[in-house]
């Protein structure tokens, strides 16, 4: 008996270019194992971006990629149709389900989801990947119930969909899946964003301001992306050491992305730090930010926990144009996961000094991340098989 792995079926929330960190991974990953001489479809199942209620297209990434879109406003009967209709033929030998709690539901609580996927009438095997688990419950009474929930939830899916193979991006993650009592393999990010720009853009150099671009070795660039919370990094650790005298160029902090928080926080930090240019270049497409790390980033900050980079995109952007990254030091609180700190990764320590570590070579992941994700799914097949035997 010969069982087939070569056909697999994604299941996402979105598919909307460039909105949807899960999306992107998710056709990137999609397209990779169709050069591999995979067959790949993808259904966003819970489309928050799509205007229309369903959308059936062919989307590129490496590959083309046949994808459906379903929009969140459709009725869940509809959608269970629809996906039946464009598998039909397809017949997936693996289901991948790329969960994050928040992308099928606008609170993170999708109670009713796994009960959904049933009725799809799936018959190959599921795997799970989870990027991420629940909010953070020691914030408050009201967190810890969430994240309660958000645990019910996962068992949910777990117990229902009976998934071959479980998958996570960060130890922590899979340190806490194991505690719940299943096995999870490791299988980390790999970044949206290509390093293979061109060396030179005229257009992208209209966006970077004149006192970078014609004068770029007068100035040390920092770079982070998206939102900016004291809570995640009180940055003035970091700051802090930039004061007169550490360096005679000066130190520029650029934000890239939509700053939906923090932007109180990042006025106030330009008032107290003169000495620190801080610049916002807002939101930018894939293209540009891959110019901006070649040719503007010295080094990077990561505004989340060192333990989870592993599961930050944006981290795995700057690793893949070898941007070192500056981030705080690591909890106390999760000392007791032994998560090794990732070598493009440098703490900051308050009482200690500081030096910036140095550009170091790109990091290419995507390819191992997809050979790694092969040999996940490709080992209950050969179990089952042997078992048949």
């Amino acid at each position: 008996m010969k069982i087939n792995t070569s056909n697999i079926l994604f299941i996402c929330s979105s598919l909307q270019p460039g909105k949807d960190g899960v999306g992107d991974y998710t056709r990137k990953l999609a397209g990779t194992l169709i050069l591999r001489g995979l067959d790949a479809r993808i259904v966003a199942i819970n489309d928050q971006h799509l205007e229309a209620e369903t959308l059936q297209e062919d989307q590129c990434e490496h590959a083309t990629i046949p994808v459906l879109r379903l929009s969140s406003r459709l009725s869940w009967k509809k959608r269970i149709e629809a996906v039946k209709k464009f598998v039909a033929g397809f017949n997936p030998a693996n289901i991948s389900l790329q969960f994050v709690p928040f992308g099928f539901h606008l609170k993170g609580l999708p109670f009713a989801f796994a009960g959904r996927l049933k009725q799809l009438g799936l018959k190959g095997r599921w795997h799970i990947m989870f990027h991420e688990l629940s909010v953070n419950k020691d914030e408050s009474l009201k967190f810890r119930l969430w994240a309660y929930l958000q645990v019910q939830i996962i068992h949910s899916l777990i117990k229902q969909l009976k998934p071959s193979c479980i998958s996570t991006n960060t130890a922590i993650y899979k340190y806490r899946l194991e505690d719940m009592g299943y096995p999870t393999n490791l299988l980390p990010l790999f970044s949206n964003i290509s390093n293979k720009t061109s060396a030179g853009n005229f257009a992208f150099d209209q966006i970077v301001p004149a006192y970078l671009s014609q004068h770029r070795q007068d100035y040390i660039i920092g770079t982070l992306f998206g939102n900016f919370d004291f809570k995640s990094w009180n940055i003035r650790s970091l700051l802090d050491k930039f004061s007169y005298g550490f360096t005679r160029k000066r130190i520029v902090v650029v934000s890239v992305g939509k700053m939906s928080s923090g932007g109180t926080y990042w006025e106030q930090l330009k008032c107290d730090y003169p000495q620190v240019l801080f610049l916002r270049l807002g939101e930018q497409d894939a293209a540009f930010i891959s110019y901006w790390l070649l040719h503007y980033a010295d080094f990077g900050i990561l505004t989340t926990l060192p333990e989870l980079a592993s599961k930050s995109g944006s981290f795995m952007a700057l690793k893949e144009h070898g941007i070192p990254v500056v981030c705080k030091e690591r909890s106390l609180l999760l000392k007791e996961y032994d998560v090794p700190l990732d070598d493009f990764l440098t703490e900051v320590h308050e009482d200690r000094s500081f030096e910036l570590p140095q550009r170091r070579e790109p990091v290419a992941c995507l390819d191992a991340v997809t050979a790694a994700f092969i040999g996940q799914l490709e080992l209950p097949a050969r179990r089952a098989l042997e078992n048949h035997i």
